[in-house]
């Protein structure tokens, strides 16, 4: 039975993954992305229009990898253990695929607005998730708005730096992360007592039980 041949435009946006890692944007020329993959140089117009095109479609495959990863259902009911895994499992895959996330967080940091909506719009996503594990009261209130979009940005900007040198195991920086989920969250209660967020469970993530 022949081998399957690859799939040309996921080489595409490997290869344009990788060099977007290494360089900025200005100096990856589609010559370069098309070298990398072993493929026809223009195949990047037909698949993707433009350098741009290509640049977009790989911060978006990035993000979506990410979303599939986060978004999968817990397997414990408990919400406590529940939300300590899934945060656990997420800090794992992002240091796996440090290269991809280190390119889709600096790419949102950049100029190109529709990059910078992918990044704006998984980061809130992944507030919604967790606040949807804690079955917060709706609407949702400013303070915990403010808190929870914050958390998450705290979170991926410390793992950029914890990925630089890793002076630390990831199960500390993990847990780091989840104490100062419930911190977050106290605070916010403090200000607004009907978010509907049990502070028991706040005690358990603390105490990482």
């Amino acid at each position: 039975m022949p081998a399957i041949a690859p799939d040309r435009r996921e080489l595409l946006l490997d290869a344009a993954q990788a060099l977007f890692a290494e360089r900025p944007f200005d100096a990856v020329s589609i010559a370069d992305i098309t070298q990398r993959a072993g493929v026809a140089f223009g195949l990047v117009a037909h698949y993707f229009g433009s350098k741009r095109g290509i640049y977009v479609a790989s911060m978006q495959a990035m993000a979506d990898q990410l979303r599939a990863v986060r978004d999968r259902p817990p397997e414990q009911d408990d919400m406590a253990i529940a939300l300590q895994v899934g945060i656990r499992r997420h800090i794992a895959y992002l240091e796996e695929h440090a290269v991809g996330f280190r390119v889709l967080m600096r790419g949102g940091i950049g100029a190109d607005e529709e990059v910078r909506q992918i990044v704006m719009k998984l980061r809130w996503e992944g507030a919604e998730r967790v606040m949807m594990a804690l079955n917060v009261n709706h609407p949702i209130g400013p303070e915990l708005y403010s808190a929870m979009y914050g958390w998450v940005g705290f979170l991926n900007e410390s793992m950029l730096a914890w990925l630089e040198q890793k002076a630390f195991p990831r199960e500390q920086f993990a847990t780091m992360i989840i104490v100062m989920l419930a911190a977050t969250l106290r605070t916010v209660i403090t200000m607004n007592p009907h978010t509907g967020i049990d502070p028991r469970l706040l005690d358990r993530l603390e105490l990482g039980s």
